[in-house]
């Protein structure tokens, strides 16, 4: 370090004193640009179209004025009390404690233009898709790239101190296989996260049935488990990893209709036919079936007392199915008694030996 020609023949007291008002006019020298940061610039990279600029003029602003503070302090140190011999003593030191903090600030800075770059992404590009893995796996990448940047400067700290990074990065090695073994299970959920949004077999506000016959909406689809609310209004954690090892029926694929199937038996002696054309009619009129698909109504066999027929209908969305059958169902006895279509009732056949 050297200081001008100003300084170096004043007393160490006046030195200390110059230190101390450089260090002042420096800080004030930051305040003043960071009130311009925040009068001008901030303003003006609001009324931009792109939200790059506003996450860079809002994470930038911690980290540029803790560096123009601590340049102001190095540049008050270097020019005037750095050469005095009463500060020889602390010259060194001094150095490896800014050295220190110009490498946090400065992974400061790294952190936040990458901090900036995601959440742009996430707001002017990742919403416009409709594909939930860049919605979330990019806050992972967040998260994962501030580890790896603080982990960096750590390294290069340690070296500035003559640590052995030898040992150091062996121990981080040891530790992160001892994390990883540790947290297999939560290792395995999240790949299958991850596999889940990439392959687009579920999406939220789908109807899905599980393998053990429970069936419900999706409403959150995390990295390591799906959130999904039964029919009886009960909220169901199920891991990802048993949803991608799993056979899984998803009913909004590829489209939301599904068939509905009511059975019905009818009295032996009663006109089939006659029969459809009277069921097939008030499928027709029922509007919570789709118009797309028409009903079919198959005899199917007979019972013990009745002949066993078999209506099919479709419903443009696989939610209203049980609402469907009970409107379909009222509808097919009102048109019953109209008809005067009589249904069976079981009847057994005694035989008494004289």
């Amino acid at each position: 370090m050297h200081n001008l020609a100003l300084f170096q023949n004043l007393t160490f007291p006046e030195k200390l004193l110059w230190f101390i008002g450089l260090s002042f006019a420096g800080w004030v020298l930051t305040k003043l640009i960071l009130l311009i940061w925040i009068k001008l610039i901030m303003p003006f990279a609001l009324k931009t179209e792109s939200s790059l600029d506003d996450h860079l003029a809002k994470n930038l602003y911690k980290p540029v004025s803790r560096l123009m503070v601590l340049g102001s302090i190095y540049l008050a140190a270097n020019l005037t009390i750095a050469s005095a011999k009463e500060a020889m003593a602390y010259v060194d030191p001094v150095e490896n404690v800014l050295y220190l903090v110009l490498v946090l600030l400065l992974a400061m800075l790294v952190d936040a233009v990458f901090k900036s770059l995601i959440n742009w992404y996430i707001q002017d590009i990742s919403s416009k898709t409709d594909s939930l893995l860049d919605d979330t796996l990019f806050p992972i990448i967040r998260k994962a790239g501030a580890v790896i940047i603080y982990f960096i400067a750590t390294t290069v700290i340690l070296g500035q101190f003559k640590v052995n990074l030898t040992g150091f990065l062996a121990t981080a090695g040891v530790a992160s296989l001892a994390i990883a073994f540790g947290a297999q299970e939560t290792l395995a959920n999240v790949i299958s996260g991850i596999s889940i949004l990439i392959d687009r077999s579920l999406h939220v506000g789908e109807r899905v049935e599980l393998r053990d016959g429970l069936i419900g909406d999706v409403l959150e689809i995390g990295l390591r488990s799906t959130r999904i609310m039964s029919l009886d209004k009960r909220l169901i954690i199920v891991p990802n990893k048993e949803l991608a090892g799993n056979r899984l029926i998803n009913w909004s694929q590829p489209d939301t209709a599904t068939n509905i199937k009511l059975k019905i038996g009818v009295a032996v002696d009663e006109d089939l036919e006659r029969l459809k054309k009277i069921i097939l009619a008030v499928c027709a009129k029922e509007p919570m079936l789709s118009k797309k698909t028409p009903a079919a109504v198959v005899c199917t066999g007979f019972g013990p007392y009745y002949i066993e027929m078999l209506i099919i209908a479709t419903v443009d969305d696989c939610r209203t199915g049980g609402s469907a059958t009970d409107k379909l169902v009222i509808g097919l006895q009102e048109a019953f008694k109209h008809e005067k279509v009589s249904m069976p009732f079981p009847m057994q056949q005694i035989m008494l030996e004289k």
